[in-house]
């Protein structure tokens, strides 16, 4: 992994849910399982952490020790993105003569540099929650800017059109927090500004449009893609069958079950989390777009639903 030193202490093909603390030192994996929970990994951060260090306390721990590969040594000029492709109608109507093919125009929202390190399904996790904070995203496309040639464009000038859309900047936001607290940081090279790019010209070449008409577009989904390959893909709006709290408070409570067997058994999908690591009495549980935190032991309900965005606030506060 870029920027780790890694430490495997269980398979974490033995899990249904992972959870990470940066808070620790080193930083732990939670994995939740049939058992309950374990530490399934140890992460160690080259900024703190020297290879010979990290790789003593991973020994002593019994677990199977990955050196940090570098951001440059595991870029290998394959990154991945988030990302959110317009239907063929869009993009034709904003496809400019030389420039970027209809099929490949998209609006970023979060760059990997490292595809190989991203764990796809924890990914996909915090693609999933973004998408059940609300319905698709309405706005437009219009307007032509036009970015300075930088490394990342290999000198050549960024032709785009604008995207606005008003609730795009909170859900990003909202998924890029997740993904950070997930362990999976998007690139910060650049700053967020919405767009498309339409084309790739020289310093020195003119502008083949030099105005764009709003086009009404839904933010509907969004893509976890690498080259040209779509890994994921999540519907924004989807949402999660819904119980009262009380019925959950009820499974919480029975008998000596662990929550990881609620979890399995359970007709609805919810999370569980550790506030401040694995054998804490208060979790943080999911359902649907609703987050509480609870007791383990009684299923108490300690807080009122939080949204996702306040969730991450509480977390940060830990």
């Amino acid at each position: 992994m870029p920027n780790e030193h890694a430490c495997r202490l269980e398979d974490p093909s033995s899990f249904q849910r992972f959870a990470r603390s940066n808070k620790t030192r080193p930083h732990r994996i939670y994995g939740f399982g049939k058992g309950g929970s374990k530490i399934q990994a140890y992460r160690y951060p080259t900024d703190s952490w020297s290879e010979a260090a990290a790789r003593s306390h991973c020994k002593e721990h019994g677990g199977s020790f990955e050196a940090a590969s570098g951001t440059k040594e595991a870029y290998n000029g394959k990154g991945a993105m988030i990302a959110w492709y317009p239907p063929e109608d869009v993009a034709k109507q904003l496809a400019v003569e030389g420039g970027e093919a209809p099929e490949e125009l998209h609006l970023t929202l979060g760059f990997f540099p490292d595809a190989e390190a991203l764990d796809r399904e924890q990914v996909g996790d915090c693609m999933r929650r973004a998408c059940q904070d609300g319905g698709p995203l309405e706005g437009t496309v219009g307007g032509i800017g036009r970015f300075t040639g930088s490394p990342t464009s290999d000198g050549k000038d960024v032709l785009y059109a604008s995207v606005d859309a008003p609730r795009l900047e909170e859900f990003r936001q909202s998924l890029v927090e997740d993904l950070e607290l997930a362990g999976f940081p998007i690139s910060k090279e650049h700053g967020f500004t919405p767009h498309m790019t339409l084309a790739y010209l020289d310093p020195e070449a003119a502008s083949p449009v030099s105005r764009l008409d709003p086009v009404p577009i839904t933010i509907d989904s969004i893509v976890l893609a690498s080259s040209d390959e779509k890994l994921l893909v999540e519907r924004i709006g989807q949402t999660e069958e819904r119980v009262g709290i009380e019925d959950m408070e009820a499974r919480l409570a029975v008998g000596p079950a662990t929550l990881a067997e609620i979890m399995k058994s359970a007709k609805f999908p919810f999370l569980v989390v550790p506030l401040s690591g694995a054998d804490t009495r208060e979790v943080i549980v999911r359902r649907g777009s609703e987050w509480y935190a609870v007791d383990r032991r009684t299923g108490r309900t300690l807080s009122r639903s939080m949204t996702h965005t306040g969730l991450l606030r509480t977390l940060r506060k830990q």
